[in-house]
């Protein structure tokens, strides 16, 4: 992170020198057919480009700064909201801040510049520029001045990517919705024919104004060469634009199967722009949530039937101890009963013998009795006889 700024100030100065000096090139020998144009006023151009060079630097890295904070501030998976946080709020809206800059800063370098720099050389008859020679200028200066803003607003996006991705932003906020990627695609192409036909529009009057005499040979020469040049910028756009977009789109597919392999829910991919990749991803965190809402619900659910199931087998358990003891008693009681029966009936066995033998004893007695009753009768009949 320390080298945003530096990066974005070789993007900026790289990408506008370079449509300067393309430009300054493409009138002098394109459209003027004079090499020495070339260094018309160049002082003076240059020090107007280079004053809103600087400024729009300057305020660049004003508008970056809160964004660089930010993410040096910002760590770990926190759901940040921008409603809530002023500087993150002013790290979000980086994009757009910077898109209004550029256009202003372009506007007032291809058109504004150029056109005071005209007026102060005709002013001191270093050129003669009449009302058609300066709105074919004009008019193509306009559309250098275009293909150099649409370069550093998607040069500085890629730039800034990175960073937007450490701010942990999850949540799509329609104040911060940016120019959409179709919308995007197609300024690029037609501001890219718009180019070429600026290019070769502007080379056909020159030729025509100051070369009217030309071969075929040197108007087809010089069609294709301006037709490559604006298709050649024109893709060099595009490849910035959709190598930006495919970068975004395989992050986001790495990050979602991180998630998918390590089954974490509670990780979200984080927003870096709020396009129509920005909703798909707001929509796949969105359905992550949901994910995780389900299984928080069925993991909860699962644990109370868990400690039920528990609960249950406990009682069961208790339940089983309590038949079996009762299974137990049951025995001993029956054991019991057994045993008093035995005993009831070695009882009754004994109190029979008992009665057996108490009816010997009286037979006995009774014969005894009878034996003492006819001895006491043969005393009786002794005594009897002796008395005699």
């Amino acid at each position: 992170m320390k080298s945003l700024g530096l990066r974005i100030a070789l993007a900026l100065l790289g990408i506008s020198y370079g449509s300067i000096f393309l430009m300054r090139l493409v009138n002098s020998f394109f459209v003027l057919h004079d090499g020495s144009s070339f260094f018309t006023g160049m002082g003076q151009f240059l020090a107007i480009a280079s004053i809103l060079i600087f400024i729009a630097l300057f305020l660049l890295l004003r508008i970056v700064k809160p964004l660089e904070l930010a993410s040096q501030r910002l760590s770990g998976n926190v759901d940040n909201n921008p409603d809530e946080d002023p500087l993150l709020r002013r790290a979000a809206q980086t994009s757009s801040k910077i898109t209004r800059l550029v256009i202003i800063v372009n506007v007032l370098g291809f058109i504004v510049g150029p056109t005071v720099v005209i007026l102060v050389s005709n002013a001191q008859k270093l050129t003669n520029y009449d009302g058609p020679l300066f709105a074919v200028v004009l008019f193509l200066n306009a559309g250098f001045g275009l293909m150099a803003a649409l370069f550093e607003i998607f040069a500085i996006d890629a730039i800034l990517l990175p960073a937007k991705t450490q701010l942990k932003i999850y949540s799509f906020s329609e104040a911060n919705r940016e120019l959409g990627l179709g919308k995007r695609f197609v300024l690029s192409t037609a501001s890219g024919v718009f180019f070429a036909a600026l290019l070769i529009g502007s080379s056909a009057y020159g030729r025509l104004r100051f070369l009217p005499n030309s071969s075929a040979e040197l108007w087809l020469a010089e069609f294709i060469l301006l037709l490559f040049l604006g298709l050649a910028l024109t893709f060099i756009n595009i490849y910035i634009l959709a190598r930006t977009t495919v970068g975004r789109l395989r992050r986001n597919q790495e990050q979602l199967v991180q998630i998918t392999d390590q089954k974490d829910l509670s990780q979200l991919i984080p927003l870096d722009q709020f396009d129509e990749i920005g909703r798909i991803v707001h929509a796949t965190n969105h359905f992550i949530e949901y994910l995780k809402t389900i299984f928080d619900t069925i993991a909860g659910a699962s644990a109370k039937v868990s400690a039920s199931a528990q609960t249950l087998h406990t009682y069961s358990a208790d339940a089983a101890a309590a038949l079996e003891t009762a299974d137990q008693a049951q025995k001993d009681v029956q054991s019991a009963a057994l045993n008093q029966m035995q005993m009831e009936a070695d009882m009754l066995n004994k109190l029979s013998s008992v009665a057996e033998a108490a009816q010997t004893v009286a037979a006995k007695v009774e014969e005894q009795a009878s034996f003492v009753a006819q001895s006491s009768a043969s005393i009786s009949e002794m005594a009897a006889n002796i008395a005699s």
